[in-house]
This record gives C-alpha cells, structure tokens and sequence, in this order.
C-alpha cells in the first residue's frame, strides 16, 4: 500500500559467488534459477503480489516462472527478448556462446533423440498455454537477430491489447 519494492536475485549459477555456486546451474537451467525467484517472491511479498522481469537468460526465467510456477506466484511478468525455444537458441548462437547449452543442460552425454526432448520440455514456446498471469513480450533485435523464436506454438494462445 506504500509504494514498491525491488529485488535483485543472486540466482543459482550467478557469477562472483565462488565455482561451486557458478557451476550448480549446470544441468539444471531453467529449473533451478526459476525456483529461486519463486521461492524468494513467496518469502518476502507472497504468492500473487509481485510481477518478475528477465532481459535474455532473465527473459527465460520470466517465461519459465510463468508457465511452470503454481499458478499465482506472480501477478504478471515483463520479458525482453526472452528465450521462448532452447533449441533456436542453441542452433543460433553466436561463437562465444556456441556451447552454453551442451554445458546448461549437460548435452555432451546424450542422444539426438534425447537432446530434441529436452529441448521441447524446457522450452516454454511449446507450454504457452500453462502461462494464466498477464505478460508483456518485448523482443528486441540485437546485432539482426533475436532470441525470442517467431515459431508458433502449438495450441491458442491469446494476445490482448
């Protein structure tokens, strides 16, 4: 009733915090970093009174928050230039970034097969339908691409404006 609040997450896998927290992300992007913001949202401010926003990899976590977090965890969400398709992603990215991936989700192990699953599962494109809380998209071209995939989803999904 007095304003707001911001909070900055030091998310699993964040930088600065020593190898082991760096390296806990691996196998788990899209899982563990989600969680976080859930976890921390309900602690401080409680289920349904605060939005979430991501720029890129942030984007993502917005995306997954929304569609995989029990509903009414957030009120909303903003997302810039959000990942919507991990395998767009991946086929896509630039030199430095080629093997973010294969290290995110532990790739080198696994089948084509197995890889085209993962893929599809944490890839919230393809599970849109499960996002109930109002969202702002906002994809932003950088250097003419985006990582936002203009793919369409299966199933309806609508756009109010």
């Amino acid at each position: 009733s007095r304003g707001y609040a911001w909070l900055a997450l030091n998310y699993t896998g964040s930088s600065g915090l020593g190898r082991g927290y760096r390296s806990a992300l691996f196998g788990g992007w899209g899982v563990l970093d989600r969680d976080d913001a859930g976890e921390a949202v309900a602690y401080l401010a409680g289920c349904g009174r605060a939005g979430i926003y991501g720029e890129s990899a942030g984007g993502y976590n917005v995306l997954c928050s929304l569609a995989w977090l029990l509903g009414g965890t957030f009120a909303g969400g903003l997302c810039v230039s959000g990942v919507g398709d991990v395998a767009a992603l991946a086929a896509e990215s630039h030199k430095m970034e080629s093997h973010y991936m294969g290290v995110q989700l532990r790739l080198a192990s696994k089948a084509d097969s197995e890889k085209d699953a993962l893929f599809r599962a944490c890839s919230p494109l393809f599970h849109a339908d499960r996002i109930t809380a109002p969202m702002l998209l906002c994809p932003l071209p950088r250097a003419g691409r985006s990582s936002v995939s203009s793919r369409a989803a299966p199933g309806a999904v609508a756009m109010s404006i």
